[in-house]
């Protein structure tokens, strides 16, 4: 072992020492930030913060995690769930500003519990080790906030669910480490500012369910072909946005990787094969209500493609056989002609197209 090593030794131990022997407790400023937060709860019906008790150690208490230091052990997490499936599991309230004094916060997730109020949480900012947000499916509301390009260490942004409202600041461009970034299921609008050419990271966008309008920034619509900015997309979720493009004009280099892409719900035109026969690794595609304008029989269905829904489009031509692999297809209410293979679909996903027949369709005319 040489002499560097061996004091770093010695000090982890010395760290074991103190949380096993348990004379390291949570730190005080730790404590009276989240006994803040439990003030600024008026209804907690199921008991999700009944462990949470001045004369217990903050460390031991329900969704609260900490790691020890030479000061004791500090609050690094703070993971509050509540239970969708039960109608009684949630938190009524506001989130208190003292937990600014979780200086060592690396993740917070408050999610599910549906009935707290207030604004995008400003204390946020005064965390400097913060990584990770998670605040879904809350009752939050109002703008984001115009400086939220300060939390540029984080790594993955999720807002998802709230009530959320106006455009997306434009400094979210220097957010240049996010992972992932959920802004669907708000109620943001405006045009789409041009802000993802420097999310080099960037590996989930969901933007879907909101209000936006116009045309997709360049950002975006060019994220493969500039593979230099953004090299991966696993995930792209832009339902129900408003946002309006042509898919002739979006095309990705031969190295992009996308496994599930949702653009249900706008108003996109064009044709997707250029860019989907160079997904080799599409799991699944959702385009239902758009105006996408293609020969289905042009498509490759790569081996890993499970979910291709394609309904009320302007699809046109035949089925092809290679659908068969599929585990979910749509592709009702379209131009779509011809005898379908043989499938495992109901009638439901070729019903309404122009002249399709064949089990389990009516027959075809001799």
């Amino acid at each position: 072992m040489n002499s560097c090593s061996f004091p770093l030794f010695l000090f982890v131990i010395f760290l074991r020492c103190l949380s096993s022997t348990g004379a390291a407790t949570c730190h005080p400023d730790d404590k009276a930030g989240l006994l803040a937060f439990k003030s600024g709860i008026t209804q907690d019906p199921s008991g999700i913060l009944s462990s949470w008790q001045k004369d217990i150690d903050c460390c031991s208490w329900y969704g609260i995690f900490c790691l020890p230091t030479i000061h004791g052990d500090r609050v690094t997490m703070m993971a509050l769930d509540g239970n969708t499936d039960v109608g009684e599991t949630f938190l009524s309230g506001t989130i208190s500003p003292l937990l600014a004094k979780l200086h060592h916060l690396n993740e917070i997730r408050l999610t599910n519990l549906r009935k707290i109020t207030g604004s995008f949480p400003h204390f946020l900012f005064k965390l400097p080790k913060l990584r990770t947000v998670y605040l879904e499916n809350n009752r939050l509301s109002g703008p984001l906030p115009a400086n939220i390009g300060a939390l540029s260490n984080l790594e993955i942004l999720s807002v998802a669910g709230n009530r959320f409202s106006g455009s997306i600041p434009s400094s979210m461009s220097k957010l240049t480490s996010l992972l992932q970034l959920k802004l669907n299921g708000n109620r943001l609008s405006g045009i789409f500012p041009d802000i993802f050419k420097s999310m080099r990271q960037l590996r989930f966008l969901d933007l879907s369910s909101n209000r936006f309008s116009g045309n997709l920034p360049s950002s975006i619509a060019s994220l493969a072909p500039t593979l230099s900015t953004l090299e991966f997309i696993y995930s792209l979720k832009l339902a129900k946005c408003g946002i309006k493009m042509s898919l002739d004009h979006w095309m990705p280099a031969d190295t992009s990787f996308y496994h599930h892409i949702d653009f249900s719900e706008n108003e996109i035109s064009g044709s997707p094969i250029r860019f989907f026969n160079q997904m080799d690794f599409m799991v699944e595609f959702h385009a239902p209500g758009n105006k996408l304008q293609f020969d289905l029989g042009k498509l490759k269905f790569g081996i890993f493609l499970k979910t291709l829904d394609l309904s009320r489009n302007l699809v046109f031509g035949k089925v092809p056989v290679t659908v068969t692999r599929l585990q979910t297809l749509n592709l009702s209410q379209n131009h779509l002609c011809g005898k379908l293979p043989s499938t495992k679909f109901p009638a439901s996903a070729f019903v309404d197209n122009k002249c399709l027949c064949g089990f389990p369709l009516s027959p075809c005319k001799a």
